[in-house]
């Protein structure tokens, strides 16, 4: 085993780790939400915040473990913090720094550890956000941007500022996160045994298409496939129950308002224990398209933890806690009983000495910027509020100074800058593009996936706004639905899907929702939330064009045609020009197969169909109807000149031989024609044409048949 190294820099770790303030505190939700989170996003056993102190790791906060701390020499996480990025142990048995530590050959039976550094303000490792699994497993891409995300949160929660700071810090990104939390797809809904459903948000709904409010948890069974409601139900009853774990989530299909079954995954926590929930919280997501939604969480920042001292009336230092000697660089009982005058430079001794023998007793309280000396000799810069104690009966006896490091704040526009980017990786890989606009319409805002997506860079603000993206024949619809957002008529759940042109001058399908948070100061416009839908747009014509198309030849199928063939006779009737259909059917065809093997009859059933296309008037519709049967569409027809001609061409071209794998192959075709009369519907015209298709083929191979004519109209090439 390979102990846990110390380092580099670890003076100014522990120093930083001190100014936390979090050491031996107690538990807190703000930090065990996110690792409940970890474990169950990521599907571990065990979940953790460690803290490394001089010796030990200490767990802010954990799941799935009781223990408190363990010795630094044996933490993982000791190992984690040397590292910048993710630090990984895909089977820690295998390992030659883990395989004999007493945590892998005993309890808690470590065989996968992932680790995130945990830094404070400064950028030191005082930490990481870890997960941990019995078994050898390795993350995905996706498994460590969440660890990544995760872990930014919780370095937020450590990074702890004055309390004005961190409220005000807090109130924006709070109103931020809670504009875009609306817009999430994941559903989560409260239940109590008993009481049934509690609260939930309506996700789902969005996810569905319905009102907001129309699939609450209470009356969901009503969406729910009939084959999945028994299922769901006894998921639920089996959480209560204690049957069934938080790691056993439950799928069920759930009717969307376009008719269409959405898979949803539910995950159960037990939170009745709690006393600010008591009930079970349960999480579902739409796994249709495996598309992974990360909750956004509310931060909660305290007030940063000062330095304190108290000193005498001779000003001696009587108590320091462990963040003052953290930020000169001593430990407490280094300071303790030592001159306060000793700690300043050298010219701010005699003003203190002065300030001491003043004792004021009239102004309490002093605030003002004083610089100390830090045990290595560089200089501190600390913002002290000092005050003056008196006992009751007015005597002097020394005084208490308050001390906050001012390092910070000439570093808040580095720290801003920082939060700023941490902020934007929330949204660096997300697939949807959140983009705000002015209540105008005018171009704020884009989120980074923009840029991914379509192309343009980020500073690309298209001058008539998101117009100036839109495909010319959508401006219309998207212009209606901006109006619509504005003006409250279209909410978060009533997508509208546009085309939009990519930098590349490729064309994108948008699925965008918007909500209109023009009364929201911090966006005071309209925010865009749109998906990427191009595939699902592409791959739907490609199932519409399937589903009306021979897949061997791609002409127009039966039912395809039966409904082309309606319309034409629609169209024929009201403009008074015939309308014509020549019955194709190919002799000797069982012969080629019989003889050559039916992939060389499909070659000559693809050949035929590519002649049939190339004949064909614009206008006229081929199609194959089965087997070695093809009907041709002839629309228009002036007379029966024009027929003949058509159908002539027909038979010519499939008169020629085919070029095959197996050779050239003679394989005529004989034909049955018949024309439209007047309120003729299509089973009576193509019953016709079906009749004269057997004359033909009675008439010997290669005839052609007119269906209105005592006589053939002639053998294929025997006519004009």
């Amino acid at each position: 085993m390979i102990s846990a190294p110390a380092l580099p820099d670890e003076a100014l770790r522990l120093a930083a780790l001190a100014d936390l303030a979090v050491l031996d505190t107690e538990d807190e939700e703000r930090f065990d939400r996110l690792t409940r989170l970890a474990s169950r996003i990521l599907q571990v056993p065990i979940a953790l915040v460690s803290l490394i102190d001089a010796d030990r790791q200490w767990l802010k906060s954990r799941v799935g473990i009781d223990t408190r701390e363990t010795s630094r020499d044996l933490s993982f996480c000791g190992h984690a913090i040397a590292f910048d990025d993710i630090f990984e142990v895909p089977d820690a048995s295998e390992d030659e720094r883990f395989h004999d530590n007493p945590h892998v050959v005993g309890d808690p039976s470590i065989r996968f550890y992932a680790g995130r550094p945990l830094r404070a303000v400064g950028g030191e490792r005082v930490g990481t956000l870890c997960v941990i699994d019995r078994v050898p497993r390795s993350l995905s891409a996706d498994d460590r941007q969440v660890l990544e995300d995760l872990a930014a949160l919780v370095e937020r929660e450590l990074q702890q500022q004055t309390l004005t700071e961190a409220w005000e810090a807090n109130r924006a990104l709070q109103a931020r996160y809670q504009a875009i939390f609306e817009n999430i797809h994941e559903s989560i809904s409260l239940i109590r045994p008993g009481e049934g459903w509690v609260m939930g948000n309506s996700a789902s709904d969005r996810i569905l298409g319905y009102p907001e409010g129309t699939t609450r948890l209470d009356n969901r069974e009503s969406f729910v496939h009939p084959d999945d409601v028994e299922r769901a139900t006894s998921a639920v009853r089996e959480f209560v129950e204690g049957v069934r774990g938080p790691d056993d989530p439950w799928l069920v299909r759930v009717a969307a308002a376009d008719g269409r079954w959405h898979w949803f995954e539910t995950a159960a926590t037990d939170l009745r224990a709690n006393p600010d929930v008591e009930g079970i919280l349960l999480a579902t997501r739409d796994v249709t398209e495996r598309v992974q939604r990360s909750q956004q969480h509310d931060l909660i920042v305290e007030h940063s933890p000062l330095g304190i001292w108290i000193i005498d009336a001779e000003g001696t230092i009587t108590y320091a806690n462990e963040r003052l000697a953290a930020q000169l660089g001593f430990e407490v009982d280094e300071l303790i009983g030592t001159a306060a005058v000793d700690r300043y430079v050298d010219d701010e001794r005699a003003g203190f000495l002065d300030r001491l023998a003043a004792k004021e007793p009239d102004k309490r309280f002093h605030t003002r910027d004083m610089r100390y000396v830090h045990r290595d000799g560089h200089t501190v810069v600390m913002e002290v509020t000092s005050c003056a104690l008196f006992t009751p009966d007015g005597r002097f006896t020394g005084g208490m100074g308050m001390f906050r490091d001012r390092t910070r704040e000439l570093e808040l526009e580095t720290v801003a800058a920082t939060n700023e980017r941490r902020y934007g990786l929330l949204f660096e890989h997300s697939m949807d593009v959140i983009t705000v606009l002015g209540p105008d319409g005018s171009w704020r805002y884009s989120s980074p996936a923009g840029t991914r997506l379509l192309g343009y860079p980020p500073e690309h603000a298209p001058e008539n706004g998101i117009f100036g993206l839109v495909h010319p024949d959508d401006v219309a619809l998207a212009d209606q639905a901006l109006e619509d957002v504005r003006s409250g008529a279209r909410g978060p759940g009533q997508p509208v899907t546009f085309r939009v042109f990519a930098a590349d001058g490729s064309i994108r399908y948008l699925e965008s929702s918007g909500v209109n948070l023009i009364d929201e100061p911090l966006i005071d416009g309209l925010m865009i939330v749109s998906r990427d839908v191009t595939e699902r747009v592409r791959l739907t014509e490609a199932l519409e064009h399937a589903a009306g198309h021979d897949p061997l030849t791609d002409l127009v199928n039966r039912g395809a045609f039966n409904d082309r063939l309606l319309d034409a006779l629609a169209r024929g009737e009201r403009s008074g020009r015939r309308v014509a259909v020549a019955y194709v059917d190919l002799d000797r065809f069982k012969q080629v197969n019989d003889t050559f093997g039916h992939l060389v009859g499909d070659e000559v059933l693809c050949g035929v169909a590519d002649r049939l296309r190339s004949v064909t008037r614009d206008g006229d519709v081929p199609s194959r109807m089965g087997g070695d049967e093809f009907v041709v569409l002839l629309e228009p027809t002036d007379d029966d000149g024009d027929v003949r001609a058509a159908v002539a061409r027909i038979a010519d071209e499939l008169r020629r031989p085919h070029e095959t794998s197996a050779g050239p192959i003679d394989c005529g075709a004989s034909i049955g024609v018949a024309a439209a009369r007047d309120g003729e519907d299509p089973s009576t015209l193509l019953a016709r044409a079906d009749v004269a298709l057997y004359r033909a083929k009675a008439s010997g191979r290669g005839c052609v048949v007119d269906a209105d004519a005592d006589d053939d109209v002639g053998r294929a090439g025997e006519h004009e």
